[in-house]
């Protein structure tokens, strides 16, 4: 059995709203079917994204029982203000919960917000609440904002106060001219904004979440990090080497027990090295689909040398715990 917590779903209120945009992320009809511009190239949009009995027909090629489903935060119109994005939000959370409530023992979902306001954000969270959601995705660069934490306490109260989820994601950078002169092919950028910009932003969100001590202060916070791997373990020794050295604090920086890591876009070597390194308690699997439909997303895990009983935990138990809860 496996629960698969982290894919994506581009409903229909979603499609008609980037074929509006004019500004990146957006959608265009080509002679050969759609295709979608972000921040980092260009690419075919197909009906992965889209079509509900394609996903089902991955699941039950992969052998997965549930998934959760997430509000795309990688298109990045959540987290800075663009005009239609509020609709935008709220009508994808909409139809993203309307349809999972007809698949209620396959699907749950994770909502957006619009988070560059605080107060609509509480309006959306408390409906998506009333609705039967009790988990968000928000983008990194809003943790690493200087006071953000502290500025919107009232939000992530409310979210500690209905035993939430949060599944911190990475976003694009503004995408200017400046930007695309620095770019100097597409392969690159494709490269700097899928590995490098990614795991620097979730680490980097990681490690400030950890040292301002935001678990303990929302203690009934689950929380989500993507794409674990080498860079978590390589920057905390090197954070802990610092910390020893100069005393900057009274203990090494620890991984909370709130704190879950996805396997999304992560190889067999990552996992594996990431087994080692941070309890498997804590390590669940995502697929990112339908930005990745690789067989091999799940038959490099099976060949991973561990434990029948830590491999129940990482596939299925481990997500129980927070999709039972969602």
């Amino acid at each position: 059995m496996i629960i698969d917590m982290h894919s994506h779903f581009y409903p229909e209120s979603l499609i008609r709203y980037l074929l509006r945009r004019k500004t990146i992320p957006f959608l265009r009809s080509q002679q050969n079917g759609m295709q979608f511009t972000t921040h980092s190239g260009t690419i075919n949009f197909n009906k992965y994204y889209t079509s509900i009995d394609s996903r089902i027909e991955f699941m039950q090629k992969l052998g997965i029982e549930k998934q959760l489903i997430t509000f795309p935060g990688s298109l990045g119109f959540d987290a800075s203000f663009s005009e239609g994005s509020t609709n935008a939000i709220i009508n994808t959370n909409s139809e993203i919960l309307d349809t999972i409530k007809s698949y209620p023992k396959l699907f749950k979902a994770l909502c957006g917000l619009p988070i560059y306001d605080q107060n609509k954000s509480l309006i959306e969270y408390t409906r998506i609440v009333n609705l039967g959601c009790r988990g968000v995705i928000i983008p990194c660069t809003f943790f690493l904002q200087t006071d953000w934490i502290y500025k919107y306490k009232t939000l992530l109260s409310l979210i500690n106060d209905s035993f939430g989820h949060i599944l911190v994601h990475p976003n694009p950078p503004d995408v200017s001219q400046e930007y695309v002169n620095t770019v100097f092919n597409d392969e690159y950028k494709w490269l700097d904004e899928s590995v490098f910009n990614l795991l620097n932003q979730v680490t980097r969100t990681l490690v400030r979440i950890i040292v301002d001590d935001i678990a303990s202060l929302y203690p009934n916070i689950t929380w989500q990090f993507i794409a674990l791997g080498g860079f978590y373990p390589f920057s905390f020794n090197r954070i802990n080497s610092i910390i020893k050295d100069r005393n900057i604090f009274n203990s090494d920086l620890e991984i909370p027990a709130s704190f879950y890591f996805d396997t999304s876009s992560m190889g067999k070597s990552n996992i594996e090295f990431s087994i080692n390194y941070i309890n498997p308690s804590r390590i669940i699997v995502g697929t990112d689909y339908p930005i990745f439909r690789n067989d091999n997303l799940l038959k490099d895990f099976h060949e991973i040398n561990i434990s029948n009983e830590n491999k129940h935990k990482i596939l299925y138990e481990n997500s129980n715990i927070i999709f039972a809860n969602l």
